[in-house]
């Protein structure tokens, strides 16, 4: 968000246990709910990609991903980071 505040394109790659946070029907609990980030971030036209392999190891369809959101694959990350100016990785 701070990032398009500043007048930033941005777009966003979920792979591994990130796709979850996509899902318009996840529980989180506490302060943090990733999910309405995500949602927040398609309603100002933010492309978020999940990884469909990621995605179809956890049981995840595209139906079930938030608004906004596509399931999308290697080719499509490789293409972001061809886009991008400066590439952001958060990783365990």
């Amino acid at each position: 968000m701070a990032a398009l505040e500043k007048g930033h394109e941005v777009q966003v790659f979920l792979f591994d246990e990130s796709v979850i946070a996509a899902q318009k029907k996840v529980k989180m609990v506490g302060e943090r709910q990733v999910n309405k980030m995500i949602r927040d971030l398609t309603d100002r036209k933010v492309r978020i990609v999940t990884c469909g392999a990621c995605c179809m190891f956890r049981g995840i369809t595209s139906d079930m991903l938030v608004e906004g959101a596509e399931m999308g694959g290697l080719t499509d990350l490789a293409e972001i980071i061809q886009w991008a100016d400066r590439v952001l990785n958060l990783g365990h």
